[in-house]
């Protein structure tokens, strides 16, 4: 098997994770279907279920003048006169006569009888409602069978063997707690099993291998899940803060995957001879602005001089992730309205060599911003000051923000988020930011899960086990130490 058809298996294969992650968002419908099918059997037995209760009685057929000369030959004509008689029992002439002798009868009232095979028994089943009319109904059988088989024979004798008693219990009762615990758990797998299908069939990319298989552009990086709540005290105050590579909290692997995007960026970059790069995404909440913040930290980690933009004038998100106050410093909107001046609204990112132009407020003419002198007069003071320009917008699909600003950029990227957006939206997203002038280079994704990321060599990222590394890379350093 050759390594297409390798990739080829390994795009289809499903991310087991995405599975048990939408099963867990739904354990709440999931619940509410088992206490349905668990109520459902409840309220079925004690208000929609009738009990029926069955009388049985037991009788013998002989033929008349029997002796012991022919008592084999009266056996087999009293078997056959039995299966005759089965008959007369569960006619219609007969209940007739009954219900004449007993009045109304309660509710359905059915009557079964049936030969011993190989004997001359009879048993007579009267299944009703309630008890009382199932034995009152099957007395009245008894007594009155013989005004109607006197006229099938003559020489057949009926003979009762025990009496019908009053019934005590339903003959049709079950396990209770058996069924309701059966119903509760069929509901909850149906559940299950539509949330499966729906998370099979929904259009997004579950795997890295499909992504690359069905998304235009090259693959810049995979930026995998990192919790925002690592500490006790962040737990307790539920402080909602995007994740930074320079945060003592960040895992390695977090941290390695940002710098080897920016790694990869850098060095396409480098070979267009580019600077300015366009970071959007194709919808809301696939985490462009933390992924444009960790960019400007690992190139400026490499020693270059990085300038961070935010010209996402519909929905600004930078100055949350910097834990900057609004209006606590000229913002770019203040610069563009003339209101401040370049050095005014460049402000160092703390404990880092990241400088930073915040936007503070949404504007509904945001493309009289993006397009207006003073925005390029920005960026050319950029170009002469800077390493790299990197632009955080607003997404595709929101507006005609992105093509816009793709006409004062070099190049282009897009976030892409983990089973977020159809395939079929980015690829239009997709096409939308190549209509500008920018040279779009492709995607990187982001928040990304899956089970065997810390275990496998898989070279997704080209570590391998990044834990083995890290603590491998700590016994290299102490014996250099030695």
């Amino acid at each position: 098997m050759n390594m297409k058809e390798n990739a080829s298996q390994k795009a289809n294969q499903m991310n087991v994770f995405i599975i048990l992650r939408d099963i867990l968002r739904n354990a709440l419908f999931i619940f509410m279907a088992a206490a349905i099918g668990f109520l459902s059997v409840t309220v079925y037995i004690r208000y929609v279920r009738q009990p029926v209760y069955t009388s049985s009685s037991t009788l013998v057929v002989t033929a008349k003048n029997t002796t012991y000369a022919n008592a084999y030959a009266a056996l087999s004509t009293a078997s056959s006169m039995a299966g005759v008689l089965k008959e007369v029992f569960e006619s219609d002439i007969l209940m007739q006569k009954v219900k004449e002798d007993t009045g109304k009868l309660n509710g359905n009232v059915s009557v079964s009888a049936n030969v011993i095979s190989g004997t001359n028994l009879l048993v007579l089943n009267v299944t009703a409602n309630d008890p009382k009319t199932a034995y009152i109904v099957s007395n009245s059988i008894l007594e009155n069978y013989n005004g109607i088989s006197d006229y099938l024979f003559s020489n057949a004798v009926l003979e009762t063997v025990s009496e019908p008693q009053i019934p005590t219990v339903a003959t049709n009762t079950f396990n209770l707690p058996l069924y309701r615990v059966l119903a509760g758990m069929a509901m909850a797998a149906l559940v299950v099993a539509a949330t499966v299908i729906s998370c099979i069939t929904r259009k997004t990319f579950k795997t890295v291998y499909s992504a690359r298989e069905e998304l235009e552009g090259d693959c810049f990086g995979v930026i995998p899940h990192e919790k925002k709540l690592k500490t006790l005290r962040s737990v307790i105050r539920r402080t909602n803060k995007s994740v930074l590579i320079n945060s003592p909290t960040c895992s390695f692997l977090f941290e390695e995957s940002n710098r080897k995007f920016a790694e990869n960026l850098r060095f396409k970059m480098d070979q267009k001879g580019y600077k300015r790069v366009l970071i959007s995404s194709v919808a809301e909440n696939e985490g462009k602005s933390t992924v444009s913040t960790n960019l400007a930290l690992a190139l400026s980690g490499m020693g270059k001089r990085v300038l961070l933009v935010d010209v996402d004038f519909r929905k600004p998100a930078l100055y949350k992730i910097t834990e900057r106050e609004k209006k606590s410093i000229p913002d770019i909107v203040s610069y563009i309205d003339g209101q401040s001046e370049i050095k005014d609204i460049i402000r160092k990112f703390s404990r880092t060599g990241v400088d930073m132009i915040m936007n503070f407020g949404a504007r509904k003419d945001s493309s009289a911003y993006i397009q207006s002198e003073k925005l390029k007069k920005l960026l050319s003071f950029a170009d002469e000051n800077y390493d790299y320009i990197i632009l955080d917008s607003s997404p595709i699909l929101v507006g005609t923000d992105v093509q816009l600003i793709s006409d004062i950029v070099d190049c282009s990227m897009i976030v892409i988020r983990h089973d977020f957006v159809r395939i079929a939206d980015i690829n239009t997203a997709i096409e939308d930011i190549k209509e500008g002038s920018a040279d779009f280079f492709g995607y990187v994704l982001n928040d990304y899960r899956e089970f065997n990321m810390h275990v496998t060599g898989d070279s997704i990222y080209g570590y391998g086990n990044y834990d083995n590394y890290e603590h491998s890379d700590k016994e290299a350093d102490s014996k250099t130490a030695e």
